[in-house]
């Protein structure tokens, strides 16, 4: 802001309402206090063209100005954001599943509101969980676990076997009251793997039989 506008106290949205109720004329804005406003107004919805004709000025120069606050909100390569960001998704994670727990409570909830509610928290912690997994906060043992399968499994039959014993091992934790556990995510996390490594054995079956193929044409 400018010195001006820092000894009248007036902010960006003073100064935004002064512009509406006729008070200010915009033209008199400096750049960064423009800039500040542009700011405001996209983030409110407004286009370009809509930013330019309230503040009396070009296209042009909205367009300048909102690069100009890019560039300002550009961020410098740091190794301690990925800490910073993965708090920020535990806690706004679990403030989630907390409202969503705390509107389910009630007793009136209906039964299929209240399984909803437990299905949403734990799609909120499956996708939490593969954030800090592509953060490296997490070790990534489904991915370890389709590496494996798919260099070391032959036939169709293995998968299914596979996930036999994947599913027995679901029901357990089921039985003993292991919901929503870690074992309980690590179990939906494997069942994803298999079935991405029967993708995987497909996929190198069919190239084996073009290559297969391709032996024998030259072999005629």
């Amino acid at each position: 802001m400018t010195d001006e506008l820092k000894e009248s106290g007036r902010g960006v949205l003073q100064t935004i309402r002064e512009i509406k109720q006729g008070a200010l004329d915009p033209k008199l804005l400096s750049p960064e206090d423009r800039r500040a406003c542009v700011g405001h107004v996209i983030s409110e919805g407004l286009s370009v063209a809509e930013a330019a004709d309230f503040l009396k000025v070009s296209e042009r120069t909205i367009a300048r100005d909102r690069k100009a606050l890019q560039e300002e909100g550009a961020i410098d390569r740091d190794p301690r954001l990925a800490g910073v960001v993965a708090g920020r998704l535990m806690a706004e994670a679990d403030q989630c599943m907390q409202r969503i727990r705390r509107a389910t409570r009630p007793k009136d909830t209906p039964p299929a509101v209240r399984v909803e509610g437990e299905r949403v928290c734990f799609s909120i912690l499956s996708d939490l969980t593969q954030r800090l997994q592509s953060l490296g906060y997490l070790p990534t043992a489904a991915q370890e676990f389709t590496a494996t399968l798919s260099h070391t499994i032959g036939d169709i039959p293995q998968f299914e076997e596979t996930e036999r014993e994947i599913k027995q091992l679901r029901q357990a934790i089921d039985r003993t009251g292991g919901a929503y556990s870690e074992e309980w995510i690590r179990m939906l996390e494997l069942l994803k793997a298999v079935e991405q490594s029967k993708i995987n054995w497909g996929v190198g079956s069919i190239r084996e039989q073009i290559e297969r193929r391709r032996n024998a044409k030259r072999e005629n």
